[in-house]
Protein backbone atom coordinates (compact mmCIF):
# COMPACT_ATOMS: atom_id res chain seq x y z
CA UNK A 1 0.00 0.00 0.00
CA UNK A 2 2.80 2.44 0.91
CA UNK A 3 4.56 1.65 -2.38
CA UNK A 4 1.39 2.49 -4.29
CA UNK A 5 1.09 5.86 -2.53
CA UNK A 6 4.76 6.65 -3.19
CA UNK A 7 4.32 5.72 -6.84
CA UNK A 8 1.27 7.93 -7.10
CA UNK A 9 2.91 10.97 -5.45
CA UNK A 10 6.00 10.50 -7.64
CA UNK A 11 3.82 10.38 -10.75
CA UNK A 12 1.90 13.45 -9.59
CA UNK A 13 5.11 15.44 -9.01
CA UNK A 14 6.45 14.34 -12.40
CA UNK A 15 3.22 15.34 -14.14
CA UNK A 16 3.21 18.75 -12.42
CA UNK A 17 6.79 19.40 -13.53
CA UNK A 18 5.88 18.31 -17.07
CA UNK A 19 2.87 20.64 -17.14
CA UNK A 20 5.02 23.53 -15.91
CA UNK A 21 7.56 22.93 -18.70
CA UNK A 22 4.78 22.77 -21.30
CA UNK A 23 3.27 25.96 -19.91
CA UNK A 24 6.52 27.91 -20.09
CA UNK A 25 7.39 26.67 -23.59
CA UNK A 26 3.87 27.59 -24.76
CA UNK A 27 4.32 31.10 -23.35
CA UNK A 28 7.65 31.45 -25.17
CA UNK A 29 6.05 30.31 -28.44
CA UNK A 30 3.21 32.80 -27.98
CA UNK A 31 5.72 35.63 -27.44
CA UNK A 32 7.65 34.66 -30.57
CA UNK A 33 4.51 34.39 -32.70
CA UNK A 34 3.31 37.72 -31.33
CA UNK A 35 6.58 39.39 -32.41
CA UNK A 36 6.38 37.80 -35.87
CA UNK A 37 2.73 38.82 -36.24
CA UNK A 38 3.47 42.43 -35.26
CA UNK A 39 6.52 42.45 -37.55
CA UNK A 40 4.42 41.87 -40.66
Amino acid sequence: MVQLVQKFTGLLAHTRAHVRVLYYSARCYIKVFDKIYQGF
